[in-house]
């Protein structure tokens, strides 16, 4: 993986770069994959799969949110191209080179594929507010990339590429070749275009940053939960263009009399850590999410699944999935029930039924749980 380390050290936030890692990047992936994963995911989790068409997104839509093979070939062949995401939870070659990168960069993943046909232009020009790098899996891809409108973009700080760019000239203006990488930097313009004779699948890592701001905005809560100096009031009409950088440098400055304890640091990072929670980490497990066996045997033991964070508020359950957070509603009457599940390592009608004397509502407990992928059976 000396490539991401060469890129880090050398263009990581400020330039784009592009190589040959024939050799270097063990990815094992291809066409029929990609296919398998995607005719898979259309019954699953269809929230998986985007299709975009003339840079406009097709599916899904406020309209659908499901959609058939036949229908994703259609716009496929009318010059649409398929999006798989979170792609490394169903391919171990990806997945590994995932946690390779989140270890150099010390950071998430995230990975999507991209399903090109012949002479299409996928997207139209753009930048993205994550660092990404392309590697072309089969076929091929030319790319134009630009310099940034605005330096290193936030998720939310969106913005309109003019078709002036075209009259510019571009910073790099490449091929992507099979076994080729391109490194993007944050910020930075750019569009691909397939050739004319076959189509182009490449993959897409994004890493999800742990950005200085964040950090402070974490810092800011800590302190105010260790520090009077920080949770004192302030009038509305103090906050002026004049004093409000001595209002935030004064509450600073109470540091050097206090003792900045380990405890907070590790309290901070513990925190970055819970929030870096990420779908590229989660896989499924035995082959659950393809196939989930509803058929319940009081001798089967369930486990939660792993990387999954939960939470339960108000009768309803918040978790990770692979397709973000999700929440599950619950009647009050399966609280106990669920209670239960996420108390426990590991569990089974008969351990559940013993506390609970409700079997059937334990079972539509189980079912549901199983259908969202929040508890898989345990491998014996």
């Amino acid at each position: 993986m000396d490539i991401f380390r060469t890129i880090q050290e050398n263009h990581f936030e400020k330039s784009p770069f592009t190589k040959s890692i024939r050799g270097d990047v063990p990815i094992s992936f291809t066409y029929d994959d990609f296919q398998d994963i995607l005719v898979k995911l259309i019954d699953q989790s269809p929230d998986s799969i985007q299709v975009t068409k003339n840079g406009k997104l097709v599916f899904p839509n406020l309209f659908s949110k499901t959609i058939s093979y036949p229908e994703i070939i259609r716009d496929y062949r009318e010059g649409a191209t398929i999006t798989i995401n979170f792609i490394s939870s169903f391919n171990l070659s990806l997945k590994k080179i995932c946690e390779q990168m989140e270890h150099i960069f010390e950071c998430p993943v995230e990975c999507s594929a991209f399903l090109t046909p012949p002479n299409v232009q996928g997207f139209s020009p753009h930048f993205d507010s994550a660092e990404v790098f392309m590697v072309q899996i089969e076929g091929s891809k030319h790319w134009k990339i630009y310099s940034p409108i605005l330096d290193l973009p936030l998720e939310r700080q969106k913005a309109i590429v003019s078709d002036k760019i075209f009259e510019t000239t571009p910073l790099l203006d490449t091929t992507l070749e099979k076994d080729s990488i391109l490194y993007i930097p944050r910020g930075f313009i750019h569009y691909g275009h397939c050739n004319e004779t076959e189509p182009s699948l490449h993959i897409t890592f994004g890493l999800v940053l742990n950005r200085k701001y964040e950090l402070a905005q974490l810092f800011i809560e800590e302190l105010a939960e260790f520090f009077p100096s920080f949770r004192k009031s302030i009038q509305y009409s103090e906050i002026t263009v004049d004093n409000i950088s001595d209002i935030l440098t004064s509450s600073l400055a109470s540091l050097k009399e206090q003792e900045l304890s380990q405890e907070i640091v590790l309290k901070i990072k513990a925190k970055i850590k819970e929030q870096n929670i990420k779908q590229s980490i989660i896989l499924p497990d035995n082959d659950l999410l393809w196939n989930p066996s509803l058929d319940l045997k009081n001798s089967d033991i369930y486990r939660k699944r792993k990387n999954l964070k939960f939470s339960l508020h108000n009768q309803t359950l918040i978790f990770n999935s692979l397709n973000g957070t999700k929440n599950i509603s619950l009647p009050l009457t399966s609280l106990e029930i669920v209670d239960h599940i996420l108390t426990n390592e590991e569990f089974s009608i008969h351990s559940i039924s013993h506390h609970i004397n409700d079997v059937e509502n334990i079972k539509n407990v189980l079912k549901k749980f199983m259908s969202e992928n929040v508890i898989v059976k345990k491998a014996i």
